[in-house]
């Protein structure tokens, strides 16, 4: 039970969140999990299911993509650069992704 776990597992669904540093709690978890098929199936399926839904990839993108968006939109009120050169921008990190434009980024957003 950490964060970024507690995001992705739903208790009982499509895993179980134990305590940390609770080795009892996770040895009868995965016990639990290891001696009953059918659980870890359904288990499986709810995390594909989750997966698919929530952390696709072009999901990922276009969720990322729109934050860009906003931020790049609202720092051109505080910035000297023109709305040309921020759709420039914007247009860039689309074409060339986001490791690419990390430190324009930075430069841009502050």
């Amino acid at each position: 039970d950490v964060p970024g776990c507690r995001e992705v597992v739903d208790h009982g669904v499509n895993g179980f969140l134990v305590p940390v540093r609770d080795g009892a709690a996770l040895a009868k978890a995965l016990g639990e999990i290891l001696t009953d098929t059918n659980l870890a199936s359904r288990m499986g399926s709810a995390g594909r299911k989750k997966a698919l839904a929530e952390f696709d990839e072009r999901l990922v993108f276009k969720k990322t993509l729109d934050v860009y968006d906003e931020l790049l939109a609202s720092s051109l009120h505080r910035s000297n650069l023109s709305e040309h050169q921020n759709r420039t921008f914007v247009f860039y990190v689309k074409q060339h992704g986001f490791k690419k434009i990390a430190s324009i980024l930075s430069f841009k957003i502050l």
